[in-house]
């Protein structure tokens, strides 16, 4: 949408500038009916690529003189209108701003900045007017040196009497990289330029992006959701590691067919290249994921509790095969993932399973196995749940059985995560109690002081199952005391 205001011009230089006005509108308009012209389509992609291309570049280098004609004009407006003249712009608005959205068809953004950029190019970045009106750096070239100038000098801390003189040799380095450089150019110059502006703020930046790390993960629908804020060469580590990983397995052919680029996708169209960071991408959460499966398989992150880190799938033979599914445990949460039956099956495909028993089984639950397998099922409960004195320290399957019954700390409002947790003697050992599963219960490090050291007694609440709700009582000191 074009301007719909022209006022009439008055002087040699007004004269001129009106008919040059006029004559750039009407090129533009000819050029862009032509364009729209149906019957043309056909005549129009028949013209060389090349061909073409140049036309769009040197339509690129007019609209951008134009642009900076226009923001030049518009400084020249806003100067001579307004609250503080008491003259209306166009003899009815009473700011440029609004005169631009209306007359000028701009966004209330797209006009606000064309107004900053005119008022900027009469005060203090006067001398990136005159490269800009001749063709010498593009329009985003210096939207980026006047925000990014501003920017910088603003948060630099500098006393005032020291911020033009910092303006200026900013403006210099950058004006002449502009002149030669890209737009991504002049924006990591900036960049830097704040190194040197605000050293002290720079330095805290760096600091505070490290203390302000963070990983979550969220669960949405049936997928799982990474949120990461790394430092920079905390990131560029990680897609460092990823991308080796992605381009080994292209390497070595280990790509399956849907995850290569079709052989009819040209790889350089835009569908091509879209279609290729899609892949990608994916094959850089592929990557992630091996990476850190492999670190379990591989056990290179150390044990606990004598049991090394794993990943925990907890199965329900009767609910299995009543198609409900199983648990898949996150950590950090006490909620877990429900994986339908056919993931389970995938998992157990290429897995180490470990039979998890947490109760002694009774002959009323081997019903309907053959003898050999309901005799093996209950020597196996007894074997694993019911260590007696031949122990102390809770060996790892029976430490298994333990976190997969008690699921967290057990101290009444306690949740602390089976990892930080200790398995406590109820019966204390020392007096004779056993490494039973009856006898044992999950406490956090801090509970299970209090219990020893703090003076809590905890016990079986009578008709319960020890893996129940309300399975322990729990005594603090002073009501052992009361009378």
């Amino acid at each position: 949408m074009t301007c719909s205001t022209m006022a009439t011009a008055t002087g040699t230089t007004g004269a001129r500038l009106a008919a040059l006005v006029a004559h750039s509108h009407e090129v533009n308009a000819e050029i862009a009916e032509l364009l729209a012209d149906p019957s043309l389509t056909a005549d129009v992609a028949a013209i060389p690529a090349a061909s073409l291309a140049a036309f769009v570049s040197t339509m690129s280098a007019s609209v951008n003189a134009g642009t900076a004609a226009m923001t030049v004009l518009t400084g020249q407006v806003d100067a001579g209108t307004g609250p503080s003249t008491g003259m209306l712009v166009g003899g009815k608005y009473a700011s440029t701003r609004r005169f631009l959205e209306v007359e000028c068809g701009m966004s209330k953004q797209t006009a606000s900045a064309t107004v900053a950029r005119a008022r900027d190019l009469r005060g203090e970045y006067a001398v990136v007017e005159r490269p800009w009106l001749e063709g010498a750096i593009s329009t985003d070239a210096v939207r980026e040196v006047t925000v990014g100038v501003k920017t910088a000098i603003k948060h630099s801390g500098l006393p005032y009497e020291e911020r033009e003189l910092a303006r200026k040799a900013a403006l210099d380095t950058l004006i002449p990289l502009a002149e030669v450089g890209t737009v991504e150019d002049v924006r990591r110059a900036i960049s830097h330029l704040k190194l040197i502006t605000d050293p002290d703020g720079a330095t805290q930046a760096a600091m505070d992006a490290f203390d302000d790390q963070t990983l979550t993960v969220e669960q949405v629908g049936s997928m799982s959701k990474l949120t990461a804020w790394l430092t920079h060469e905390n990131a560029a580590a990680l897609m460092t590691v990823l991308t080796q990983r992605v381009d080994g397995m292209r390497r070595n052919g280990e790509l399956a067919e849907e995850e290569q680029l079709p052989p009819e996708i040209d790889p350089e169209t835009f569908t091509g290249r879209r279609l290729a960071s899609e892949k990608h991408q994916h094959l850089l959460a592929v990557a992630f994921g091996d990476m850190v499966t492999g670190q379990l398989d591989d056990n290179a992150v150390g044990s606990h509790h004598g049991i090394a880190p794993h990943v925990t799938v907890t199965v329900d033979l009767a609910r299995f095969e009543a198609g409900l599914g199983a648990d898949l445990t996150m950590p950090g949460t006490d909620t877990p993932v429900l994986l339908p039956n056919e993931s389970v099956r995938r998992i157990l495909c290429d897995c180490d399973l470990t039979t998890v028993i947490t109760r002694q089984l009774l002959p009323a639950d081997t019903d309907g196995c053959g003898k050999p397998l309901a005799e093996l099922l209950l020597a196996a409960s007894r074997e694993v749940l019911y260590v007696g004195r031949a122990e102390r320290i809770v060996p790892p399957r029976l430490r298994r059985a333990l976190e997969a019954r008690d699921r967290h700390c057990m101290f009444p409002g306690c949740r602390a995560h089976v990892r930080r947790c200790n398995a406590h003697h109820v019966h204390e050992w020392e007096q004779g109690g056993c490494t039973d599963i009856d006898n044992l219960v999950l406490l956090c490090v801090r509970h299970h002081h209090a219990v020893h050291e703090g003076g809590w007694q905890i016990a079986r609440a009578a008709g319960v199952p020890p893996g129940g709700t309300g399975a322990w009582e729990l005594t603090p000191p002073e009501r052992r005391h009361q009378p």
